[in-house]
């Protein structure tokens, strides 16, 4: 059978699946399809390689191209994203910078006058530890000479003013500040957004009241130092 190209029967080409089929003698088929390869290769002509090279060239090349194109693209993602976060490096070194200048004005307003009630405080536990010894002394002289300094003592430390302090809050306050001015900062305008100046605002009050609420240092009869009310 030539259309199929199987070797059939007398039976299968009357009755069978390959009735009507062209049918040769094999060796007849054989020597008439000889010649067919080299006229099939004939076909193949240097045109349609060359056409066939092209078109693969092309191709390399074309993806090559958007390969190229997708790292650029890359590149400016980078780059853009790169602008943006130095932008708010700064913005956030400007902010901390601001904050540790405030911090600074707390320390120079707060740290003298703590070291001066720290002193008080000490004063004030030398000095009941002085009236302590002073009533355990035998000798009346000596007795009537520390009672003297004593008294000098005592009464020179209550007579000096305590410090007055004012006390100081920070403004504005950070959380305040971003959700009420950053929320509308586009990209376009981060460069412009804002950073505070922050500032330690006094407010009116004195340090005095405070320290008075707290009872004079006393010893227990254990010899234990407490505050009483």
């Amino acid at each position: 059978c030539i259309q199929d190209r199987q070797l059939i029967c007398g039976l299968c080409l009357t009755i069978g699946q390959h009735q009507g089929h062209p049918i040769d003698d094999l060796q007849a088929a054989f020597i008439n399809e000889k010649q067919t390869p080299s006229l099939l290769l004939a076909r193949l002509s240097e045109q349609r390689w060359a056409q066939v090279c092209d078109l693969a060239e092309q191709l390399e090349q074309d993806k090559a191209r958007c390969e190229a194109l997708v790292r650029q693209d890359k590149q400016e993602v980078d780059q853009f994203f790169l602008v943006l976060e130095g932008i708010l490096a700064r913005k956030k070194h400007a902010y901390l910078e601001a904050l540790d200048k405030a911090a600074a004005e707390v320390s120079l307003a707060y740290d003298p006058l703590i070291h001066r009630v720290k002193e008080l405080q000490e004063e004030q536990l030398d000095l009941v530890s002085l009236g302590s010894s002073v009533e355990d002394e035998d000798s009346p002289l000596v007795f009537l000479e520390q009672v003297h300094l004593l008294r000098e003592r005592v009464e020179r430390f209550v007579q000096t003013p305590l410090p007055s302090a004012t006390h100081l809050s920070v403004t504005p306050r950070a959380a305040a500040f971003l959700q009420q001015h950053w929320p509308t900062v586009t990209i376009g305008s981060l460069e412009q957004a804002p950073v505070p100046k922050v500032c330690c605002c006094a407010r009116c009050g004195s340090l005095k009241s405070e320290v008075e609420e707290v009872g004079p240092i006393r010893e227990t009869p254990s010899g234990r130092r407490q505050r009483q009310p």
